[in-house]
């Protein structure tokens, strides 16, 4: 018999959700349907675009309608579908919500979730938050993609930039940071990766048609941006799992936090030299983000130094270690 699992998770272009949380789920849900013997569902708000997506990679999906009571809604799809394991992937649950899906019997897994209901959750993984009364918190639990292995060496001449901010960029930096870097060296290639909930297309492509100072490769919802990012010398992200991912991957990083919890993970991998922080994106000037940018393209030894420095921080293993809990953790 298959085990059951159900995902509790948002994603859309909605501030302060994103895309960010769905991304890790499916990454999770991936390596776990890998093993074949394994039957998931995802339980959502209606957001369209991600909800098409979630389908499109093959897993089922209950949508919660608005009208519907999203507690009573959850514990009737866990009635019926009778999973053995819960991973709720949503900040600052309560008691309630969190005491009524454990009273159905399952195995309850949370991931960073500081709220006060995460005391009745078998395990509370906390990689991003790094808080809490957990073992389970770190770095070393973070769900990103399986790395690509990279062989390039840090280019002491920096040859490509890659700018990318989720998949929502709920502050629109990707076309403020491409008009901060219109006067950059044109023989640097400027590649920009855009999320498949990016809303503001139009715009960006009107800009585009203006620019005639420099070229950009725009490409959007990439199925390998994994490659896009192997392949830059330097990257310019927002504060959620690209960031992260660019750093496991030692590329040395400038940030532009979307959210003011991004702003905490950011401050503390700057003070381990592991990337350059330049705060909200939305209060850092175009200048600002030019004068960074330059400043680390023609600084070497800094760019070497981050490298080394991101690769040791994040070991890109936190998947694995996450499916094992999941997979290990069963029903007495």
């Amino acid at each position: 018999m298959k085990r059951k699992i159900l995902f509790r998770v948002d994603g859309g272009n909605i501030p302060h959700i994103g895309t960010g949380h769905l991304v890790r789920c499916l990454l999770l849900a991936q390596k776990l349907a890998a093993k074949k013997d394994v039957d998931i569902l995802f339980v959502m708000k209606n957001y369209e675009e991600t909800v098409r997506k979630v389908r499109e990679e093959g897993f089922k999906v209950c949508t919660i309608s608005p009208d519907k009571n999203e507690l009573d809604f959850l514990i009737g799809c866990i009635k019926k579908f009778q999973p053995e394991t819960v991973v709720v992937d949503k900040l600052h649950n309560g008691i309630e919500y969190m005491q009524k899906i454990k009273d159905t019997g399952v195995i309850l897994v949370t991931l960073d979730d500081l709220g006060k209901g995460n005391r009745y959750a078998d395990i509370v993984i906390n990689a991003i938050f790094d808080k809490g009364d957990t073992c389970y918190k770190g770095l070393n639990y973070l769900i990103l993609p399986e790395k690509v292995v990279n062989k390039r060496k840090i280019n002491k001449k920096c040859k490509c930039v890659l700018l990318s901010f989720g998949g929502y960029d709920y502050l629109n930096l990707t076309l403020k940071v491409m008009k901060a870097l219109s006067k950059l060296d044109k023989a640097i290639k400027i590649v920009v990766a855009v999320g498949g909930s990016y809303e503001r297309k139009e715009q960006l492509n009107h800009f585009l048609l203006k620019e005639s100072k420099r070229k950009y490769v725009v490409f959007y919802d990439s199925p390998n941006f994994n490659s896009l990012l192997a392949q830059c010398d330097l990257a310019v992200v927002s504060g959620g799992l690209t960031l992260f991912q660019a750093v496991s991957m030692g590329k040395p990083s400038i940030v532009l936090c979307q959210y003011k919890h991004q702003l905490r993970t950011a401050l503390k991998l700057e003070k381990k030299d592991a990337l350059i922080n330049l705060g909200m994106g939305d209060q850092a000037s175009e200048t600002a983000i030019e004068k960074a940018v330059k400043s680390l393209v023609g600084n070497y030894e800094k760019r070497l130094k981050m490298n080394q420095k991101g690769r040791s921080l994040i070991d890109g293993k936190g998947l694995t270690r996450v499916v094992d809990l999941v997979e290990t953790c069963k029903k007495e």
